[in-house]
């Protein structure tokens, strides 16, 4: 659909969700450009970032031939919610 669009002149942007995923779709497209303003996460195995780059390297050394694409998702979430549970509090009671 996001093809069809393109080719269509549609200048918008696309918000990818649920299922989809940004390598798979530049496959059929031809590329991240037809999906530049896209609101989706980046694929890690695209993301320049040190640690990105990491994760990829650590990921294919323990699963020989295969490339992250959702599992750096679930990684970071997990940062994410570790820190929140981490983080000073207020203990202060209301009132």
């Amino acid at each position: 659909m996001a093809k069809q669009a393109c080719e269509l002149g549609f200048k918008g942007g696309f918000v990818i969700i649920d299922q989809a995923k940004m390598d798979e779709m530049a496959k059929v497209i031809g590329g991240y450009a037809p999906l530049e303003g896209a609101i989706r996460v980046l694929p890690l195995i695209d993301d320049p970032a040190p640690d990105s780059k990491n994760f990829v390297q650590r990921f294919q050394k323990s699963h020989p031939g295969r490339v992250p694409s959702s599992e750096g998702e679930g990684a970071g979430a997990a940062r994410v919610q570790v820190g929140a549970i981490q983080a000073p509090t207020n203990t202060r009671s209301a009132g």
